[in-house]
């Protein structure tokens, strides 16, 4: 009983630190979206629209979520019997004419085919939510038991007295049958197919709509807890167990019963009474339109154990490169962090690795294995603020399916255009639009072609072209794209040539980087460097002072040439602006400068010949300050002159070697 009541407080500490509002944010954002599929395992062709939901799905990590609600007349009660009282009320609230049919965010009680779908999860996307959803679920897989935080905020006024909170139980990888699975083969395996995001439950509220919430207005915070046990096995007869590590937890707010406003997935943490147990949640690439290899990633970690973690090292390892993340702070048990790094990631699509190697001084072992993509950019160089491009857009006969826009990096929309009109008579007919571009900034171009089939081939050979000021042709577009086709554009700016570095305090292992910027006060400021030997930049970010930033570089190679370029950020959401790549060099190590060898050279500055005494000199080399080789003489001696008549005027490395093996470097400096 002692270690029960340990747990249920540490909760209750747990559920008073999240009233004060610990995951929502209170900042606008658009709307997310849940599909609901009406489907059933003797449907014909609803694997199809599992297909179909799964690719929005995946189009849109974090804002689209599936429920697959078994319910109607090819619903089986065989097993895996996936019917529930909820599922049934669900299905019941909408008009259906066939199957599949779904719901894109309740939008109304009729259901719609899925050719809509898309469409439908675009329109709402695109729209500025009411308000915001995030939680967490902690979990204790001995007793079952669910303990479920939902918070929400308002960010702006609904117009009405109340809405509803519903938080639903969905659960993947459930093997059985499915007519016509052969629609969508990636969810058959061995012969099975592998049912996904199917509702189970709703966990909160008298009935299958949730329960009432409100107020409904501006900065309100609304934080609801819920214990939740969760059963054994859901479904009579031929019920299917609900297995605990293929769950996961959904909540949404609709105006009533039907208009879903938003959604998000709540955290899952899985809570234990070992000391030390933290876990990444959850991994988001963030900046969705960058024009550079280096991506801004948030990791939300959860302290699943009982101890209060100080300290955590982090390593991402992406095509065998791997950097090293280290987080301090104080966090209790059962309660999350954000943790945001940045990592390099290269062009298209990786898997990687995201591992905790070290807690609190001692080594841990946790990872997590995510797909971080960067997509490729073409660049364009303007000399003012900014540039109006020229956009020509070949539309095919049914140019009513056609939109397109222009966004910049924090989403603003620059330019749009289309529907266009429906050709009778000919295939094709050419539209030019003209969208003006702001320098130092990533811009992305969007096509979309609401019947999913481009603007191409059977029905005229559209394409699209983007043209920079000059009227060059920037991007040349194929008009087969399917439902979308999208390109980056880095517009560089005169501005760029005003970020300026050198590296200075030069030492065996170790230099300082600087860096000013002359067009504004940057967010973040930071360098990117790797030794001649690398392939892989690294990354750190400096010290911001006003426009000046400085890094100091410590466990270098001694004798070792390295590269390096300073990047800027000039706002949140823009892209990071890096200048020209420049070198340094580090000093040569010296060793055994004590006793009887030391050695002495002289004069320094030298103009004809330079003096080198010791004691058991075997071989003396000069090295110019890029470490070629420039003297290299054997001698047994404990002196020797050396001329330097035929060297350039700089900055030389004499390095002496004596007979016991070891060395020596003196810098000195030729002046004629």
């Amino acid at each position: 009983m002692k270690k029960v009541f340990i747990i249920l407080c540490l909760l209750s500490i747990c559920i008073l630190q999240i009233k004060a509002q610990q995951f929502v944010s209170t900042e606008p954002s658009n709307r997310n979206v849940v599909i609901e599929e009406f489907t059933g395992r003797g449907c014909q062709f609803c694997p199809d629209g599992h297909l179909i939901a799964n690719n929005i799905c995946k189009a849109n990590p974090g804002r689209v979520w599936a429920i697959n609600i078994h319910a109607g007349i090819y619903a089986t009660t065989s097993y895996p019997n996936f019917m529930c009282t909820d599922a049934n009320i669900i299905h019941d609230g909408f008009n259906i004419g066939g199957y599949p049919a779904g719901s894109v965010n309740r939008n109304g009680v009729n259901a719609i085919n899925r050719g809509q779908w898309e469409g439908a999860s675009n329109t709402q996307l695109n729209q500025v939510s009411e308000v915001n959803i995030a939680g967490q679920v902690l979990i204790n897989r001995e007793t079952r038991t669910a303990n479920i935080t939902v918070e929400v905020y308002y960010t702006s006024d609904t117009q009405l007295e109340s809405n509803n909170l519903t938080v639903v139980m969905l659960q993947d990888s459930v093997m059985g049958s499915q007519s016509g699975s052969s629609y969508n083969p990636e969810q058959i395996i061995n012969g099975q197919y592998c049912h996904m995001h199917i509702l189970r439950d709703v966990v909160n509220g008298a009935n299958a709509w949730g329960e009432v919430i409100s107020p409904t207005t501006e900065g309100t915070l609304i934080t609801k807890t819920y214990e939740y046990t969760i059963p054994e096995s859901i479904g009579s007869p031929n019920g299917v167990n609900v297995d605990i590590d293929n769950i996961h937890f959904l909540a949404l707010v609709s105006k009533s019963h039907y208009y879903i406003m938003s959604a998000n997935e709540l955290t899952t943490c899985f809570i234990t009474e070992d000391p030390i147990n933290p876990t990444i949640n959850k991994i988001t690439q963030d900046n969705p339109i960058s024009c550079d290899n280096l991506k801004d990633i948030t990791m939300n970690v959860m302290n699943a154990g009982t101890e209060t973690l100080t300290s955590m090292t982090f390593k991402v390892e992406i095509e065998g490169v791997s950097t090293t993340h280290n987080w301090t702070g104080n966090l209790s048990s059962y309660t999350p962090v954000v943790v945001p790094i940045s990592v390099m990631v290269p062009l298209g699509t990786h898997d990687a690795v995201f591992k905790i190697t070290e807690v609190n001084g001692t080594p841990y072992d946790f990872e997590k294995t995510v797909q971080l993509t960067c997509d490729e950019w073409h660049e364009m160089s303007i000399e003012g603020e900014e540039e109006t491009l020229k956009i020509d857009i070949m539309q095919d006969k049914y140019g009513n399916q056609i939109t397109w826009e222009v966004l910049s990096s924090d989403l603003t929309v620059l330019g749009s255009g289309g529907p266009y009109s429906m050709i009778f008579g000919s295939d094709t007919q050419l539209h030019t639009e003209l969208v003006t571009v702001p320098a130092n900034d990533c811009i992305k171009f969007v096509i979309y072609d609401s019947g999913n089939n481009g603007i191409c081939c059977d029905f005229g050979n559209g394409y699209y072209k983007i043209y920079d000021g000059n009227n060059n042709v920037l991007i040349d577009g194929d008009g087969a794209f399917g439902s979308e086709a999208s390109k980056l554009i880095s517009v560089i700016g005169a501005a760029a040539a005003c970020l300026t570095d050198d590296a200075s305090n030069i030492s065996t292992t170790e230099a300082t980087l600087n860096g000013t910027v002359s067009f504004g006060q940057p967010a973040f400021a930071g360098f990117a460097y790797r030794s001649v030997n690398e392939t892989e930049y690294q990354y750190q970010y400096a010290e911001l002072t006003g426009s000046a930033f400085s890094l100091i570089l410590t466990d270098l190679s001694p004798e070792t040439d390295y590269y390096y370029k300073a990047f800027v950020k000039i706002d949140e959401y823009g892209d990071y602006l890096f200048g020209s790549e420049k070198t340094f060099k580090t000093d040569y190590e010296s060793i055994g400068e004590s006793g009887e060898e030391i050695c002495s050279i002289y004069p320094n500055p030298v103009d004809g010949t330079v003096y080198v005494e010791g004691l058991n000199i075997s071989r003396v080399a000069i090295y110019n300050s890029v470490g070629q080789v420039i003297k290299l003489l054997d001698v047994n001696e404990n002196s020797i002159k050396i001329g330097v008549d035929s060297l350039l005027d700089g900055v030389y490395f004499v390095r002496i070697f004596n007979n016991n093996g070891n060395t020596i470097t003196k810098k000195i400096t030729v002046i004629h």
